[in-house]
């Protein structure tokens, strides 16, 4: 088995909460490795990580509203635009593709059976199946991990 990912629990102490919370490491483990092969396989780490800080303010969770992944940095997310993320649907450092990446990621966490036709159909229209496909996993793990952020970290 060997120890989690450098992703996961990595010298920024990034989700180490996790494991301070009493996660069993072999849970952690198969946690750090999905999320290592989320990021280092993205189609967009920007786009992804604008997700993931969108859900970490819509849910309260400081802890991961504060860390910056590396990729996402990398790709070249700023700080301005992370500054304007609540203001997504009108903002112009924001495209199209990006606001319907985000509509269709807070749909899914607000109430993910509001989620159209439509809003699928549009999404399919700009993403490939495989982005689909990592972006549906990468939601999925974002909001599984923010939602355990909050409910097991304490400030």
């Amino acid at each position: 088995m060997g120890t989690p990912s450098a992703t996961l629990v990595d010298a920024d102490h990034h989700l180490t909460w996790l494991r301070d919370a009493g996660l069993a490491p072999v849970v952690l483990e198969r946690l750090a490795e999905l999320d290592a092969t989320l990021w280092s396989r993205s189609f967009d780490p920007r786009l992804m990580e604008l997700v993931r800080i969108r859900f970490a303010q819509l849910l309260g969770a400081d802890d991961e509203l504060a860390r910056r992944t590396q990729q996402a940095t990398a790709a070249g997310l700023d700080e301005a635009v992370i500054a304007e993320l609540p203001q997504w649907p009108s903002s112009p450092r924001f495209d199209a593709r990006d606001r319907t990446v985000l509509a269709w990621a807070e749909q899914w966490l607000v109430d993910v059976n509001g989620v159209s036709d439509d809003d699928a159909a549009e999404l399919q229209q700009l993403l490939s199946e495989r982005e689909l496909a990592q972006l549906t996993m990468a939601v999925a793990m974002f909001e599984m991990l923010t939602r355990a952020c909050v409910a097991l970290t304490t400030t």
